[in-house]
């Protein structure tokens, strides 16, 4: 009984905040609010005559809309405080990148000439210390954003086999109650979240699921080649690391690396708009990185 009403408190907190986003809440209220400000400073001056019952009805009204209206803007203000809290963190991502193609050409440039033993190794190595950062960033990013503990992972995406494999997660080193699959290929097709990575929203591709234990039980349903993945997560959102190119809306080309994946055991807290534009830039982020080191392979 506690646990159901706890669901539904929680999905219902998940639809209030996006009603209470959206800019037509925002403007309503802002009118409502000053309407109300307006009645009480003109009772006050003594202009309103004793209220009937409608006008006590009215009044009623107007203080519970005034309460909504001291609802959302508290929601903007504490939105905004966590997204400028944010911006640092986006600025650290950045640096991160640009830290590790920079040392990492200066290596590259200051090796003798013909020397280049274990170069590919030496840059598989730091391709992936540097993602775990990354991926801590993010984490740390999404984590002020939601107040709850998220997990952000990287998926190598194997072309000829169609499989995925756990490449590095934001919680290596880390104490977590999160699974490690390292070295173990998931096929795409029996795993939803990432054969279902198609939906465009926005002309964002990803998989969403804000409830893992809903879209398990729809008819759909969810298949996770991860052993009780209910234990690890139960909210998630998927984006492509890739590049594509469309001509004729047709796909032309495309470089898929992997995949972004961002969960947390707290479900109705990622969402599809802006969780999922700002993960789609992150991806397309680590494409970038990813491309610009491996492209150092051809000294291999």
């Amino acid at each position: 009984m506690v646990s159901r009403l706890f669901e539904t408190m929680t999905k219902t907190g998940y639809i209030a905040d996006k009603i209470t986003k959206h800019p037509a809440t925002v403007i309503v209220s802002a009118i409502v609010g000053f309407v109300q400000i307006v009645l009480w400073i003109l009772e006050l001056l003594g202009y309103l005559k004793r209220p009937g019952l409608l006008t006590t009805l009215g009044q009623i009204a107007l203080y519970i809309l005034a309460a909504l209206c001291v609802f959302v803007f508290y929601r903007v203000f504490n939105e905004n405080r966590r997204l400028k809290e944010s911006y640092a963190k986006i600025h650290d991502l950045n640096h991160c990148y640009r830290q590790t193609l920079a040392e990492t050409s200066l290596a590259l440039l200051s090796l003798p000439a013909g020397d280049k033993t274990d170069v590919k190794e030496r840059l598989l190595h730091i391709e992936k210390e540097t993602l775990g950062k990354a991926l801590a960033i993010i984490s740390d990013i999404y984590e002020h954003l939601l107040a709850h503990e998220v997990v952000a992972t990287v998926w190598l995406f194997d072309p000829q086999a169609k499989t995925v494999e756990e490449y590095v997660n934001s919680h290596d080193g880390r104490k977590s109650t999160r699974s490690v699959r390292r070295g173990v290929p998931l096929h795409i097709d029996k795993n939803t979240r990432f054969c279902e990575c198609k939906t465009i929203k926005d002309k964002f591709c990803h998989y969403h699921s804000p409830d893992l234990i809903e879209t398990g039980n729809t008819k759909e349903g969810y298949d996770d080649l991860v052993p009780h993945y209910i234990d690890h997560y139960k909210s998630v959102l998927v984006v492509p690391i890739r590049f594509r190119v469309e001509e004729a809306g047709e796909e032309k080309y495309e470089d898929r690396l992997g995949f972004l994946q961002l969960d947390t055991m707290s479900r109705y807290q990622l969402n599809d708009a802006e969780h999922l534009a700002l993960l789609a830039a992150f991806a397309d982020q680590i494409y970038n990185f990813m491309s610009l080191v491996r492209r150092n392979y051809m000294f291999a």
